[in-house]
């Protein structure tokens, strides 16, 4: 039984020196760890830097179409001013041209009449 039992033993002081350490595999798994957690954080941080990106693009682009609605409001603003304006100076005209007439037609009026006209001299 002897014979047995010491080959068996030294087959198990190989084996186990042959294979890696406790310390080696606890190395190991801590290495694999922190590479994981660096490709994490580096993915996070790609994934971050990518998310500003897109919003710093939708703000400008935000940004940019609110500036171009208040141009075009504004542009709206400038050409109703313009038609008010010349609205006004129409009116001023046809007010102008309505005395103007007004004014002849009083001419012709008072033409017609005869001047020296008494009481009593009329057809009446």
């Amino acid at each position: 039984m002897k014979k047995s039992i010491l080959p068996i033993l030294a087959a198990l002081a190989i084996m186990a020196s042959c294979g890696p350490s406790r310390e080696d595999l606890a190395k190991r798994q801590e290495e694999m760890k922190d590479s994981i957690q660096s490709m994490n954080d580096q993915i996070k941080d790609e994934l971050d830097s990518r998310m500003k990106a897109m919003q710093d693009s939708i703000t400008e682009s935000a940004k940019q179409t609110n500036e171009n609605m208040q141009n075009q409001v504004d542009q709206v603003k400038d050409q109703l001013e313009q038609k008010s304006d010349q609205a006004e100076k129409n009116a001023d005209a046809t007010k102008k041209e309505l005395d103007k007439l007004k004014k002849e037609q009083k001419k012709k009026e008072d033409a017609k009449k005869p001047e020296n006209v008494k009481a009593g001299d009329g057809k009446g």
